[in-house]
């Protein structure tokens, strides 16, 4: 085998997948994802690239090839050439590095949720709502050293989330725990709530503390009853009544109904925080 690193233009891309005889199915969304990373600036360098067998065939890199060609971006690409046919076989025969993994090899705790919770919180904050429903993130590809890089950037904050979320899954499962991480860190450090203020809002939404204001008690019980109902809230509507409930919660205004329709309503935004002194406080104590 032969490995050289050169500029592989949208033409060049199109000569070399004119050997593209042989190979996989595309996957469109693979193709939108990378080319996505490449006009973003985001493409890193790595020891993959194109492959030619020795019978001048394409066997690896078509993604990152029409990719280019979608972007129009000119890239540097390792390319192999006079590698065996039988090799087509043995590539991409393991599985996606997701951020989930990525942490797990950094060594990061309960890395899965660390994962998903912040890749929830990505979208919210590009999005001001969670994936699915039509408004979700099926165009939005988040990269997953970027969830590492904000995971490190507020490491003892996003460990002490992760157990205020688990806390109140476990005591009642009626909002995820990754959406509820999500939540958390999203009102933190986007909309600048204090943590204590945060915590005060689930301590009465999920009974450590008597209410202030009802509109947490009608938002409890929707999501009982839905617990235990055949047809469930879709995510965009069950986050629509926290968004609604948390709004109500500031502004101390009541809602005697829960309820959100989106062919009459847009959807509803967090409230920020106009008021409070922003600082990062003491860990929470769970009751």
């Amino acid at each position: 085998m032969k490995t050289s690193f050169e500029l592989v233009t949208p033409k060049r891309a199109k000569e070399l997948l004119e050997k593209n005889i042989c190979n996989r199915s595309v996957n469109e969304r693979k193709v939108k994802e990378y080319s996505y990373f490449m006009e973003c600036g985001k493409w890193g360098e790595t020891h993959q690239g194109i492959a030619i067998s020795k019978t001048n065939k394409l066997i690896d890199g078509q993604h990152r090839l029409l990719a280019i060609i979608k972007s129009g971006v000119s890239l540097m690409q390792n390319i192999t050439t006079e590698v065996e046919d039988e090799s087509f076989a043995k590539i991409d025969i393991g599985y996606n590095r997701t951020s989930g993994v990525m942490m797990d090899v950094a060594g990061v705790k309960n890395y899965n949720a660390h994962a998903s919770g912040i890749a929830k919180m990505i979208v919210l904050v590009k999005r001001e709502r969670p994936s699915g429903g039509g408004g979700g993130n099926k165009e939005l590809f988040i990269l997953g050293q970027d969830v590492i890089d904000e995971y490190y950037s507020h490491q003892e904050i996003y460990d002490e989330i992760h157990v205020i979320s688990s806390h109140y899954y476990c005591k009642f499962r009626i909002i995820s725990k990754s959406v509820l991480y999500a939540a958390i860190a999203y009102l933190h450090f986007t909309k600048k709530w204090e943590l204590n203020f945060i915590y005060d809002f689930l301590k009465q939404l999920y009974k450590e503390k008597p209410t202030e204001n009802n509109t947490l008690n009608v938002f409890f019980n929707a999501l009982m009853k839905n617990l235990v109902s055949n047809k469930k809230y879709a995510t965009p509507q069950s986050f629509a009544f926290f968004v609604k409930t948390w709004n109500a919660f500031v502004k101390k205004s009541e809602l005697r109904i829960m309820k959100y329709d989106d062919s009459i309503e847009e959807y509803p935004v967090f409230l920020s925080n106009t008021s409070q002194k922003y600082t990062m406080i003491k860990p929470f104590e769970l009751t």
